[in-house]
């Protein structure tokens, strides 16, 4: 399922990694099958420049994100 939210007004996007929505970020890249928010995009780059290598699991991604366990659960259940 492709992460948008309709309303009567517009369409607006949500980030399919932390989902957050278009309003709530700086900028939001939309791939053709992806939605991909600045912030998710900075983590990942941070993650990549990092010296040790790390695997990161989701819940340790939207953890780091700042996102709230709360907050998670929701994203989890859509």
């Amino acid at each position: 399922m492709k992460a948008e939210r309709t309303t009567t007004a517009a369409t607006v996007h949500v980030c399919d990694s932390c989902g957050k929505n278009e309003n709530e970020v700086r900028k939001m890249l939309l791939l053709p099958n992806y939605n991909l928010c600045s912030e998710c995009i900075d983590l990942a780059k941070q993650l990549v420049e990092e010296e040790e290598d790390e695997h990161i699991t989701t819940l340790r991604w939207l953890m780091r994100l700042g996102i709230k366990p709360k907050e998670i659960r929701k994203i989890v259940r859509q």
